[in-house]
C-alpha cells in the first residue's frame, strides 16, 4: 500500500442528483475504503451542493468578485453553495468526479460546477480521478476528459475507473464494498494516491 507523503484532502463531485445513484455509491465506497487504508491521513469530502449552485453567469461571477450583488437577482442559498464550492476547491489536493452519461454528455450539474471553476487558479494542474459506472458511458467520460483538460486539470488516466454497476445486483454502498469490485476501488485509489505523492 502506498503511504501518503502528507495528509491529503480530496474533493468529490457526483454528477447525479438521484438518491440511489450508482455514482454516489462509488464515492461513498471510496471514502470508506480510503479511511480504512489511510485513516486520518486521507479525507474524501463529497460535495453535496452541486444541485444548489446558481446557473453560471459571468455577470454574477464579476459581481461576486467586486461585491456588487445588489444589482443582480440572487438567492442566498445558491450563493452560500457557490462560496462553499470555491472554498473547498481551494483547499483540495485532488478532485474525484463520478458522472453518469446523459445524451452522450456530462450532466448539467457537473458542467455548471466546472463552469464556475474554469477561471479559478485552484483548478490549474489539479490531479483528477474520473469515474463512471457503466461500460456504455464512454461518451461522457471522453467529454469530461476534454473539459477538465481544457481547464488545465490533469487527469490521472491510470487511476480513472469504470465499474459495471448498471444492470448489476449492487443496490447500496454496503453491497459495493463487500463485492468482488472492491479490489478495483482499492487499486485505483492506490494509483491515485501514488500520483498525488509524485506531484506534491
Amino acid at each position: 500500500m502506498d503511504q501518503l507523503s502528507s495528509p491529503k484532502h480530496l474533493l468529490a463531485f457526483c454528477g447525479s442528483l438521484r438518491k440511489q445513484s450508482f455514482n454516489k455509491m462509488v464515492l461513498e465506497a471510496l471514502k470508506i475504503r480510503g479511511h480504512s487504508q489511510f485513516h486520518n491521513e486521507l479525507e474524501i469530502h463529497i460535495f453535496d451542493e452541486l444541485g444548489n449552485l446558481p446557473f453560471f453567469n459571468p455577470d454574477l461571477e464579476l459581481a461576486l468578485e467586486e461585491g456588487g450583488l445588489s444589482s443582480l437577482p440572487t438567492d442566498e442559498k445558491s450563493l452560500v453553495a457557490l462560496r462553499y464550492l470555491k472554498d473547498v476547491m481551494a483547499q483540495a489536493d485532488g478532485l474525484i468526479i463520478a458522472s453518469p452519461e446523459y445524451a452522450h454528455g456530462v450532466t448539467g450539474v457537473i458542467k455548471n460546477a466546472l463552469d464556475w471553476l474554469v477561471s479559478g487558479e485552484s483548478f490549474v494542474d489539479m490531479p483528477l480521478m474520473l469515474i463512471n459506472t457503466s461500460t456504455r458511458a464512454h461518451h461522457a467520460q471522453d467529454a469530461l476528459t476534454e473539459i477538465v483538460t481544457t481547464m488545465s486539470g490533469r487527469v490521472i488516466q491510470e487511476a480513472s475507473l469504470c465499474l459495471p454497476l448498471l444492470g448489476s445486483q449492487i443496490r447500496s454502498t454496503a453491497d459495493l464494498i463487500t463485492s468482488d469490485l472492491v479490489g478495483q476501488l482499492d487499486n485505483k485509489l492506490s494509483l491515485y494516491i501514488k500520483a498525488l505523492n509524485q506531484s506534491a
